[in-house]
């Protein structure tokens, strides 16, 4: 009981001290600017619309086979990315390519957008079907994806194939 006491005497006195120093006196209410809050990448959970064509990228820990997207995308410039808990349907606002054949550790660029949110997907060639596979039409990325909204961003690092 001892201790409490003079515990709470110092927690007034650095309270009354701060709000002193940021010019609010005893009696005043201040408004304190609300935290941004932070992105968090998902998986998608709505996949059917992005099947016909297009990018699928994973974190560079899943494997292909876990379908477990953190991005994709179709030819007709439409996106799809689960922020904060929800699919969110982005819309392609310009690219950058690489000029001529591709070749590995060619780099591109995408940039979409949805409200508020913004999406850089900056894409480096990783490696090309094998060539006696001729029904396989896919080129392997490795990406990053940068999410921005507000002054935040998140960035993570993915894997995966663009093609039909």
């Amino acid at each position: 009981m001892g201790v409490i006491r003079p515990l709470r005497k110092f927690v007034f006195l650095a309270a009354w001290l701060y709000g002193a120093s940021q010019g609010v006196s005893s009696g005043q209410t201040r408004v304190v600017p609300q935290l941004k809050e932070d992105i968090a990448v998902g998986i998608v959970k709505d996949v059917r619309e992005f099947h016909q064509g297009g990018c699928e990228l994973l974190r560079t820990t899943d494997k292909y086979a876990s379908e477990r997207y953190v991005f994709l995308s179709n030819f007709e410039g439409s996106a799809v990315m689960n922020l904060n808990g929800r699919d969110t349907k982005l819309m392609l606002i310009r690219e950058t390519k690489a000029k001529g054949d591709l070749k590995e550790r060619d780099r591109s660029s995408a940039w979409y957008r949805a409200g508020a949110v913004e999406v850089r997907v900056d894409y480096t060639v990783s490696g090309f079907c094998p060539p006696d596979h001729e029904s396989c039409e896919v080129i392997y990325y490795n990406a990053t994806v940068v999410v921005s909204r507000q002054g935040v961003q998140k960035t993570v690092l993915a894997h995966g194939l663009c093609g039909s």
